[in-house]
């Protein structure tokens, strides 16, 4: 499973440094080039990781891949950096438009694949944070600067069922993702957000409901459910809300396990919430070139992304 991403900005300090790449791997293509190259999560991420990291992004995004025994999520904000995350059931976090990884220790190699240069350009930039020796960075504090969004402020309310969060008064340390602890050890990554009780499918649904997350402009939402368990063709669930209002409508793709299918958190299943984008993408297509990925120019009719699935 590939979801569709978000769109994610580098701050201009960083971008001086490492600037997009015009010719680089777009935001719309990810989802076409990997469920079509990458049999499985783990070679998905070393496939995206091998674009950015050799013909570049052509802007910043995150992005869930996921397969039935691991779950990943990938944040670049600048051409040839980039930062994933192998997650656990239990992690939870929102993305609007603002990077969701804070205080990483890169040298968590199970959990962590990280650009060579992921420090150096932030150290280049002015703007690191972190601890270099350690081999620790901020990804937020030091590529995405600033984090005040009504979306974060409204979705903190919506999953601690309070209207106390407004954009001008949360921090990170009320949403970053993390593996690192109080005492400055590596601990299984976690989130900072920290759920009250088991979100069902339409909890999960209604979250994109929840002004200004939901507004006029959304044109589907999609919620994926993977169980951890039986056939691969079988065992996710897409769940999709039309219109520009989720919660009024919503049909299930695809079948599921016999695991509870009203607790994506529950600890069967690994789960992701993204708004999916319906737009095209450029005309590139990529190939491998002496082990490399790389853009080839594709002539024509601009091609259309289809929804993220597996197969």
């Amino acid at each position: 499973m590939v979801s569709a991403t978000e769109s994610l900005y580098g701050t201009d300090a960083v971008l001086s440094v490492d600037p997009y790449v015009d010719n680089g791997i777009e935001e719309a293509e990810i989802t076409t080039v990997l469920l079509s190259e990458a049999s499985t999560a783990r070679e998905g991420v070393a496939l995206l990781t091998s674009i950015y990291d050799n013909a570049g992004a052509a802007g910043g995004s995150g992005v869930f891949i996921a397969d039935q025994n691991e779950t990943w999520f990938v944040e670049n904000l600048t051409g040839h950096t980039y930062l994933a995350l192998k997650l656990s059931s239990s992690v939870v976090f929102m993305q609007p438009n603002i990077a969701a990884m804070g205080k990483i220790d890169l040298d968590d190699t199970d959990h962590v694949v990280a650009s060579a240069n992921l420090i150096s350009v932030a150290q280049k930039a002015g703007t690191f944070v972190g601890d270099a020796a350690a081999n620790v960075i901020d990804l937020d504090a030091s590529y995405n600067g600033d984090i005040a969004s009504d979306r974060m402020a409204a979705g903190l309310n919506y999953l601690y069922g309070t209207d106390t969060f407004t954009k001008d008064n949360y921090s990170e340390t009320d949403f970053a993702i993390s593996n690192v602890g109080e005492n400055g050890a590596i601990v299984p990554v976690y989130s900072n957000i920290q759920l009250t009780k088991k979100f069902s499918v339409e909890d999960s649904i209604h979250f994109f409901q929840t002004e200004p997350i939901g507004k006029t402009g959304n044109v589907e939402t999609h919620l994926f459910q993977v169980s951890a368990t039986g056939d691969l063709n079988t065992a996710i669930t897409e769940w999709t809300a039309f219109d520009d209002e989720p919660g009024g409508a919503a049909a299930a793709a695809g079948t599921g396990s016999a695991a509870d299918p009203g607790s994506p958190h529950d600890g069967r299943h690994t789960g992701s919430l993204h708004a999916e984008k319906r737009q095209g993408i450029s005309g590139r297509k990529y190939t491998r070139r002496n082990g490399a990925v790389c853009p080839r120019a594709v002539h024509g009719a601009e091609a259309k992304q289809p929804p993220a699935r597996t197969g």
